[in-house]
């Protein structure tokens, strides 16, 4: 009996499993086939997108292959009609004009013109404004600053200088300088775009020929200095139509002619010395009460005109060496604002008389001409400020009743006379610079005393003879 139930024990524990103990593997398989149905759906969908990918890449395929199969047919027109022989292009020259111009504009401005020596043919096409505007669409001319660019416009060839200038025409103000001084250049015609230009300065820039006719657009311009150039020739018509011009530069040129009337201009200065100008020195400058400033130094000018009296604001007058050969008009004593009046070397006769009218004068250069007559001691009495004078080369005989008391002129520190003044006339004592040479000799028997000024604090005191 204990068998039997000790039997029944184990096969009741041995027995089938029961629902409890199945469900758990049930539901792990359930999980299982999900997964693997969601790694079937993404696999499906990256076919689908391999597929339009691939789709997507035959039909690009396809359109390079047309490309390129319209590239050969155009290749091949464009051989046939210029290349008649069928060969392989062994020269620049037998390229298409149109094909030269992009292989080209991709050289910097600086450089591409080096290449203009290659043919005739290369040369002609790059001095084409098609090519111009193709070659200064790069970056090389985008990133020029606007200095460098307008210090290298004037040796560029003329198609750049037009297309550059009609593309800064509203952004350029100053005009400065130049690159390349060795080079003889021309003015360009093409300045007349620069319409915003206010300065222009082109000095020592080695210009050449005559000033172009093309002022007239610049009214905005105050200041043109075109000095220590070689331009010839008269001024341009124009010129009269610069109504804002304020500082005119002309000197150290071979300019000549008469010089224009400028009725329209505002000038304040005007510097036009070693040309070859005729005729009146110029008085004509729109307002007379603006002009300060008056260089007209060797020149040929043979007239000093009585409307020069009009310029009552005039500092500073240099007309020496010129070929006046005239008395001194008396409109020139109404210069009463004149701080400094040279006309040395103009072959000026008569009198002096008038001259103390200019009582706000520094300095009188008035030496080698043919004045004569006496020295109005007088009137020098008046021109307190008067430091430096200059009376050497002229035919005075004398001094105004035989004296001229420099005691009474305590400014003066340099004093040129001529010889034939008789030394007794000059009474006092006077300064001396030491880089000044007076035309007396020291070591003659003077009836004055000379002080001479060593420096600012020491003085000697040398005793006549």
């Amino acid at each position: 009996m204990c068998l039997l139930a000790g039997s029944k024990r184990a096969r009741t524990e041995n027995g089938p499993p029961s629902a409890a103990r199945l469900v758990a593997p049930t539901e792990g398989l359930a999980f299982i086939l999900s997964a693997l149905e969601a790694i079937k759906a993404e696999v499906a969908a990256i076919k689908h997108s391999q597929a339009a990918i691939i789709s997507e890449q035959q039909h690009l395929s396809a359109q390079v292959t047309a490309m390129n199969e319209t590239q050969r047919r155009v290749s091949n027109q464009v051989q046939q009609l210029v290349n008649q022989g069928k060969k392989f292009y062994t020269r620049l020259h037998d390229l298409p004009l149109e094909i030269i111009d992009q292989i080209f504009a991709w050289i910097p401005v600086r450089a591409v013109l080096q290449y203009r020596r290659l043919s005739r043919m290369i040369n002609k096409r790059l001095l084409t404004t098609q090519f111009v505007m193709l070659n200064l669409r790069e970056p090389d001319f985008r990133e020029e600053s606007e200095c460098s660019l307008t210090r290298l416009w004037l040796v560029l060839p003329q198609p750049y200088q037009a297309v550059i200038a009609r593309e800064m025409a509203g952004k350029v103000t100053s005009i400065a300088g130049c690159e390349f001084d060795q080079v003889k250049k021309r003015l360009p015609e093409s300045l007349s775009s620069l319409t915003a230009a206010k300065s222009i300065e082109l000095v020592g820039c080695k210009l050449i020929g005559t000033i172009p006719d093309i002022f007239g657009p610049l009214g905005s311009l105050i200041n043109l200095d075109l000095s220590n150039n070689s331009l010839t020739g008269p001024l341009p018509s124009s010129f009269s139509l610069l109504t804002g011009l304020r500082q005119l530069d002309l000197s150290n040129n071979q300019l000549r002619g008469e010089f224009p009337a400028l009725p329209n201009s505002n000038l304040e200065e005007v510097y036009i010395a070693r040309n070859q100008f005729t005729g009146a020195i110029p008085t004509v400058f729109g307002s007379p009460r603006r002009l300060i400033t008056l260089h007209a130094q060797h020149n040929r000018f043979s007239v000093i005109p009585a409307s020069i009296g009009q310029l009552t604001r005039l500092k500073q007058l240099c007309i020496h060496n010129n070929h006046i050969s005239s008395e001194i008009p008396p409109e020139l004593w109404n210069l009463r604002a004149l701080k400094q009046l040279f006309m040395r070397y103009c072959g000026m006769f008569g009198s002096i008389a008038g001259i103390g009218a200019l009582r706000n004068l520094k300095s009188l250069q008035l030496s080698n001409n043919r004045f004569s007559g006496v020295i109005p001691s007088s009137e020098f009495y008046r021109l307190q400020r008067l430091q430096t004078i200059n009376l050497q080369g002229n035919q005075f005989s004398g001094c105004e009743g035989n004296l001229w008391d420099l005691t009474q002129m305590p400014n003066l520190y340099s004093l040129g006379m001529s010889q034939d003044v008789p030394r007794s006339h000059v009474k006092g004592s006077f300064f001396l610079s030491l880089s000044q040479n007076l035309s007396w000799d020291l070591n003659l028997n003077l009836n004055l005393i000379l002080i001479l000024i060593l420096n600012r604090m020491d003085w000697i005191r040398l005793a006549s003879h």
